[in-house]
């Protein structure tokens, strides 16, 4: 079987991820292009489905056990062991998720990953060295074949549920072949970056951590590797992008240069295929960062990178790779916000080039975009637009710096739905603004409720790489004892006086999602259940 250079996993579990991950496949085709030998595995998908869903005899009891272990936590309180007997795996995972009355994905991510009582790394560390009977097997069946083909393994952490096996299969792969390289990267680790020093323990499992944009910084560790398979500190450290330890010191490397989004090509998902509870769709990435990139309280923005885009060009290109390969359903455009000009742009490439396969985007709410603009977009196979309002509090909306006016968005939603485009739209429930603040963006909506497909809502989510994280007590946040140590990095445990409560949220917000529903001459078809989503 052949060598590779390195291969590279998406570690479970993640029932958040709807469609295939994006930025592992589009790594994986950069890194080809420069003529490295790599792979990357979608661990997420296997586990969940082919795994865990699939072999409901040898699976069931172990997870059961498990539960029974964590019962009192409160995400458990409506779920027990014997419920759990009963589940008929060969369901979907969404299916078996009804089962569970509230944060289902959720209670997943949280029985199958830390298996402790806390998210502090101390605990994530602990679970990471112990034996798991969920993990083990899984390890021996689907993650040790691949790692015995390259003297570089990867794993790419998008939240801090992934964090705890991404740790344990590291330490088995060091326990098996003690001479093979482990880097850790992803969104968690360049989130975390400026804040690691308390989590300096990943190093016990691991060689290198990547927090920047992984494609430079793999590429010349690669190399280096080629020609000197155990190279010396001082080797290292002209690799920039990387974080080492030495002795109790974590050496930063620095910010290497970013790559040309020109050299950047379509994803690989030839391991990253869709499944039961995966989506239908397939992503394309059209811009690295966000054109707007002042929300003060968004989490899907980081330090050190620079917000750039591909061509249209390219961007037709790619849909057009993801179509002939892959057969998707549905293309995702996989951007933060696409910017206007490139959104504009995509109806009259498809057309000169045939493409024809459904689209969905993440827009903001700007006035450049025009009736018109819509029109173009609807015909071109545009099945959805999702927009972040936020809120409907004009207050709220310039404390937040979102920038967006409600007059944009309600011509926006009257010409949308005057060509027959669906829009979705994003709530937030700020803990600084009070009950009428937050019915006051229900009441938009709810007015509005014909001109919206779909509609979404979460309480605050605190991320470490959100500008709000910086100030809180601007915002009269107060964050919980020990987050320093607390891995959950893009929802930090805090509290904030007067807020709403969490159960007081689920219950004001399942009773406008009712409202929302509740209506049957709309002529436009739901795409997915209400999601409202507490940290």
């Amino acid at each position: 079987m052949r060598r590779l250079d390195c291969v590279l996993f998406f570690p479970p579990p993640g029932a958040q991820f709807q469609v295939p991950e994006i930025g592992l496949p589009q790594l994986t085709s950069f890194l080809r292009t420069q003529g490295a030998a790599c792979e990357a595995v979608d661990l997420n998908r296997t586990f969940m489905e082919d795994y865990l869903f699939g072999r409901q005899d040898q699976v069931r009891e172990r997870v059961a056990r498990r539960l029974g272990r964590a019962k009192g936590r409160p995400l458990l309180k409506v779920l027990d062991a014997e419920d759990f007997l009963s589940l008929d795996f060969s369901k979907t995972a969404n299916h078996s998720y009804s089962f569970i009355a509230d944060d289902a994905a959720e209670l997943w991510n949280e029985l199958l990953a830390v298996n402790a009582d806390r998210y502090d790394i101390a605990d994530v560390v602990r679970s990471a060295k112990r034996g798991d009977a969920l993990f083990d097997p899984f390890y021996r069946e689907h993650v040790r074949p691949w790692a015995r083909r390259t003297g570089l393994v990867g794993f790419s952490v998008e939240t801090s549920h992934q964090l705890a096996s991404a740790l344990h299969f590291s330490k088995r792969i060091k326990a098996d072949r003690p001479g093979t390289k482990v880097v850790l990267g992803g969104t968690w680790f360049i989130c975390t970056r400026p804040f690691l020093k308390p989590f300096s323990a990943v190093f016990d499992f691991a060689d290198f951590v990547v927090p920047v944009e992984g494609e430079r910084p793999l590429l010349d560790l690669i190399r280096l590797l080629r020609k000197t398979p155990s190279p010396a500190d001082a080797e290292l450290r002209r690799v920039a992008g990387l974080v080492l330890r030495s002795g109790d010191r974590l050496v930063d490397t620095g910010d290497p240069k970013p790559v040309p989004m020109a050299s950047l090509s379509a994803g690989d998902f030839a391991h990253f295929k869709p499944g039961r509870f995966i989506g239908s769709q397939y992503p394309v990435l059209s811009t690295k960062g966000c054109y707007w990139n002042r929300c003060r309280f968004c989490f899907h923005s980081y330090a050190g990178v620079e917000t750039r885009s591909k061509t249209a060009g390219q961007v037709l290109r790619e849909m057009k790779q993801v179509v002939s390969r892959y057969r998707p359903k549905e293309i995702e455009l996989a951007d933060s916000a696409v910017p206007l000009s490139l959104l504009k742009s995509l109806p009259a490439g498809m057309r000169r080039q045939g493409l024809k396969v459904p689209w969905t985007a993440l827009v903001r709410a700007d006035e450049g975009l025009t009736r018109q603009d819509l029109g173009r977009l609807k015909a071109s196979g545009c099945l959805n637009l999702g927009i972040g309002l936020e809120s409907a509090d004009p207050a709220v909306l310039r404390r937040s710096d979102k920038g967006i006016r409600l007059e944009v968005l309600d011509r926006l939603l009257d010409e949308a739905s005057q060509v027959g485009l669906r829009v979705s739209l994003f709530l937030i429930y700020f803990p600084f603004e009070d009950r009428r603040s937050y019915e006051r963006s229900w009441r938009y909506v709810l007015d509005r409720r014909d001109k919206i497909a779909d509609v979404s809502a979460q309480y605050l989510f605190l991320g470490r790489n959100s500008r709000l994280f910086a100030e809180p007590g601007r915002w009269g946040l107060r964050l919980a004892k020990g987050f320093e140590q607390d891995t959950r990095s893009f929802w930090l445990p805090y509290s904030c006086r007067g807020a709403l409560s969490k159960a007081e949220f689920y219950a004001l917000t399942s009773e406008k999602f009712r409202l929302f529903y509740e209506r049957s001459e709309r002529g436009l078809a739901l795409s997915s259940a209400p999601a409202a989503a507490c940290p």
